[in-house]
């Protein structure tokens, strides 16, 4: 039998397989020049179980009538001073059927003090009102008490719509 190193690929598989694989969704029209908390994933203290972020999809498309290079800068931030949770979101399975249910918690709009650390930034563009897609992969962990923030400002040329998806594992 041979031995095969595991790729994070292989990993995101095995989780997916196992049912231990979820996302949330949300979009909005960000503020111009504002950057503002868009999505909070939570991981409670006192749980056991670490957070394997393992993708974020961003996906910009201007309004109608809107000029052409819309832009909106994504930042993931963690551990973030949080005043108000904000709303709840749905979680998702990426596995229909299984029987695992996920800890985390996951809200829209939560009201922060600070950011927190910076992690990663990145430009959304939007070239007319066709939508544009950005997959980022992620190998990023949270473990029991820590959180991780998603924030979006509107930059360039007027209102835009984003969407973000965020895909984790359990462990």
């Amino acid at each position: 039998m041979a031995l095969f190193p595991i790729t994070s690929a292989d990993t995101s598989e095995d989780h997916s397989i196992a049912g231990e694989t979820f996302s949330v969704a949300k979009d909005t029209t960000p503020a111009s020049n504002a950057e503002l908390p868009f999505l909070l994933l939570k991981n409670p203290i006192g749980t056991a179980i670490g957070l394997n972020i393992l993708s974020l999809v961003s996906s910009a498309i201007a309004h109608s009538g809107s000029p052409t290079g819309v832009q909106t800068v994504v930042r993931v931030y963690g551990d973030p001073t949080i005043i108000s949770d904000g709303t709840v979101q749905p979680i998702h399975k990426q596995k229909i059927g299984a029987p695992n249910t996920t800890v985390m918690e996951a809200f829209s709009n939560p009201t922060v003090s600070a950011f927190g650390d910076l992690l990663d930034v990145w430009a959304v563009s939007s070239m007319g009102e066709a939508a544009e897609d950005d997959i980022i992969d992620y190998s990023l962990i949270a473990t029991s008490g820590h959180n991780i923030l998603v924030t979006t400002e509107g930059t360039v040329n007027g209102p835009s719509e984003i969407a973000v998806v965020i895909e984790w594992s359990e462990f």
